[in-house]
């Protein structure tokens, strides 16, 4: 059995021209009438995002009434901003996910993720075919962070896409650096944001979502390089270029995983350091969130947990795979997961269940 799922989404609003469009097309029962409703609700976001009007797609999404319904609306709302437009060329923005995990070997230390030198990290972009050989590009030298990426809404990006003409000048836009400050190993998520133009009769010039196991640890050394500091671990885990849309959420879920994988491998460590038999357990919870705790069957004072807020695109069959896999190959023994929805908070504080309040799985 799988985790339940805490998120409860709104009813059905008919009188939003969204929802309606999206749920003519979910509850179709004919391919003519699906065309019709899809070409229907492309027509409308193309209009509203032309008219600059973010909060009317801000509520669509806020009222998507099922799981289903708000992935096929953002879905459309990604192709509707990813389509080639009817002209000669047009400029394409794309963004590349970095992990940064970071630690300060003593007390804390702050990181500006700032690039030095982008000439070599294009370069080897450019001889693997992740990005086209072209003088009309930009890759930003100063990364993002995920809110300002997510600040950036569809109508903002409709705009880019229709009125810029150069790409090699980047986005019109401008933002403030992003430091983070490291002290004991941590995951950080920035973005390195480019623009490159892309012309009618010549193919995509950036490769979406590029495998990266030819380049990846390249580029890696690269950025790892131009951020070291004396007293400073970093390792960067950067990801293939992705539409703006896309790479906040991917991003995002990348951060949480390999957060929750640091979380799982030093817990498990201490605990076997002081001969105490770590169980793992996964909730979810009221809130919208999934808990996972690691605590010690021996000791119920030992214990630290993790917490996933989950978002209307995250799988939580998926999250809950992964969590179960990366405990087996832990080779923790004792994982319980919880089939019914915990409450968000016991006694004035957030609930997190440890060994001593749960029962082994299949008891």
């Amino acid at each position: 059995m799988y985790l339940p799922d805490p998120r409860r989404f709104p009813r059905v609003d008919p009188s939003n021209p969204f929802i309606r469009q999206v749920m003519r097309v979910l509850t179709a029962t004919d391919g003519a009438e699906r065309s019709a409703a899809v070409q229907a609700l492309q027509a409308e976001l193309r209009e509203v995002l032309a008219s600059d009007d973010d909060m009317q797609l801000q509520a669509a999404l806020r009222d998507a009434p099922s799981q289903e319904a708000y992935k096929y609306l953002w879905s459309e709302l990604r192709e509707v901003l990813e389509q080639p437009i009817e002209s000669r060329q047009r400029v394409v923005p794309f963004a590349i996910p970095v992990l940064l995990v970071a630690a300060a070997s003593k007390g804390q230390q702050q990181v500006v993720p700032v690039l030095k030198d982008m000439a070599p990290i294009i370069e080897l972009l450019q001889s693997h075919q992740v990005l086209a050989d072209t003088g009309e590009l930009s890759l930003a030298s100063k990364m993002v962070d995920l809110g300002t990426l997510q600040s950036w809404q569809p109508a903002q990006q409709w705009r880019w896409l229709t009125h810029l003409q150069d790409a090699a000048r980047g986005l019109p836009v401008a933002w403030d650096e992003a430091p983070f400050v490291a002290s004991k190993e941590a995951v950080q998520l920035r973005f390195m944001i480019g623009t490159i133009m892309h012309h009618a009769d010549e193919p995509m010039p950036v490769r979406m979502t590029a495998d990266a196991t030819k380049w990846g640890m390249p580029l890696a050394q690269l950025i790892s390089d131009q951020l070291k500091q004396d007293g400073l671990s970093l390792l960067a885990i950067p990801r293939g270029p992705q539409p703006l849309l896309q790479a906040a959420h991917s991003g995002r879920f990348a951060r949480l995983e390999a957060g929750l994988q640091l979380f799982a491998s030093a817990m498990i460590r201490q605990f076997r350091q002081a001969g105490e038999t770590p169980v793992a357990v996964i909730a979810a919870h009221e809130g919208n969130e999934l808990r996972i705790t690691l605590s010690a069957k021996e000791n119920s004072e030992r214990w630290e947990g993790y917490v996933w807020p989950l978002h209307p695109l995250d799988s939580v069959e998926l999250i809950h795979d992964n969590a179960v896999a990366l405990f087996q190959e832990c080779r923790v023994d004792d994982i319980r997961v919880l089939h019914e929805v915990q409450a968000d908070m016991q006694d004035g504080l957030p609930l997190f269940l440890k060994a001593y309040n749960t029962t082994p799985s299949g008891s």
